[in-house]
């Protein structure tokens, strides 16, 4: 009985500091994922999960905002901001950005069906895809990817577990604990803290950088100077990316034009356009057009107007607001006359 008792003695010695670790953790919640909250601007320095933000906001608020219009994408969908895309619509949209940090279809789809389970409308719907992570596998390790396990169903328990396996990253706590005390931003917190002033519209979602704009207008030539590893050269011809549509997503792509079709959705689905000018795969474009409809998609990738100037984009694959726009406008007819960049 003694030895039983002095190894557990010496057990609880042992794991004590780990504790004292996870209730530290778990009081704290750094990446706001355990507890519930009204505004996801806080800690802004700290990277936080876009779908997990995104999915959150919308349970939060969506039996009192009705949302019925929404905006599904990865991180390009953030130029195709709500404040934007509501111009387009009738007056009694209430527009959503429902986006994410490498969303695909997978990810979109889960939305989809989501929003339908519960009963809500789906009026209005644009797509802002990239032309190689749309239907790309899942990412189910990096914590900034990972999916919101109530939208697509899967373990609370993982989703937490990769969460707390952050705090053991030396460098993210000391940056963390460092940033926490002094309020400054130091060069070795670059690898894995934002310095950057943003905000998130506690609506409609949507994301706003105040840093970067400011950056571009103090000087737009350092900029790019700066930034020149993010535009690779390319080669100025045509180039097609590879074929990444499986069965598995024509599937969700007819389950979701099934739920369009039972909504009466207006939608438009938008290839973006890329600085290094890659084209979408022709095969899959075509069934993009044969499932849900060649008149709502629209193919800005290749070589264009829009992807020669390197002034479009913040670097090579997402472009800026007023690009934004002109999608739109070419989405919704507004300028006919700019359908040659389909």
């Amino acid at each position: 009985m003694r030895s039983l008792l002095g190894y557990i003695k010496k057990t609880l010695v042992f794991l004590a500091p780990f504790l004292v670790y996870l209730v530290v953790y778990i009081a704290i919640d750094p990446f706001m994922v355990i507890f519930k909250y009204d505004d996801f601007n806080r800690r802004s320095h700290i990277p936080k999960n876009r779908d997990y933000v995104s999915s959150e906001v919308y349970m939060r608020n969506r039996e009192k905002e009705k949302y019925n219009s929404f905006i599904f994408g990865s991180s390009t969908a953030l130029f195709v901001r709500p404040s934007m895309w509501m111009t387009y619509l009738p007056d009694a949209a209430k527009v959503f950005s429902f986006d994410a940090s490498r969303e695909n279809i997978i990810g979109i789809w889960s939305k989809i069906k989501y929003i339908d389970h519960m009963n809500d409308r789906i009026d209005n719907a644009v797509f802002v895809i990239d032309y190689n992570y749309a239907f790309d596998k899942l990412d189910k390790e990096n914590v900034l990817f990972v999916k919101h396990p109530r939208i697509y169903r899967s373990s609370w328990c993982n989703f937490q577990y990769l969460n707390l396996l952050k705090i053991f990253d030396v460098n993210l706590v000391r940056s963390m604990v460092v940033y926490g005390l002094t309020n400054e931003f130091k060069p070795y917190m670059s690898d894995c803290l934002l310095n950057e002033r943003s905000y998130i519209d506690l609506v409609t979602n949507e994301y706003v950088n105040f840093s970067i704009q400011e950056e571009l207008n103090t000087d737009s030539l350092r900029y790019y100077e700066i930034r020149q590893d993010r535009f690779p050269e390319r080669s100025g011809k045509e180039c097609e990316y590879r074929q990444q549509i499986t069965n598995d997503h024509i599937e969700m792509l007819k389950e979701i034009k099934s739920i369009f079709v039972k909504h009466g959705t207006d939608y438009k689905f938008i290839i973006s356009p890329n600085y290094q000018q890659l084209s979408f795969n022709k095969d899959d474009l075509e069934i993009l057009r044969s499932i849900l409809g060649a008149d709502h998609v629209f193919d800005f990738t290749g070589i264009n107007s829009i992807s020669d100037e390197k002034s479009n984009f913040y670097d090579a694959l997402h472009f800026k607001p007023y690009v934004g726009k002109q999608l739109l406008d070419i989405a919704y007819n507004i300028q006919p006359g700019l359908s040659n960049y389909l």
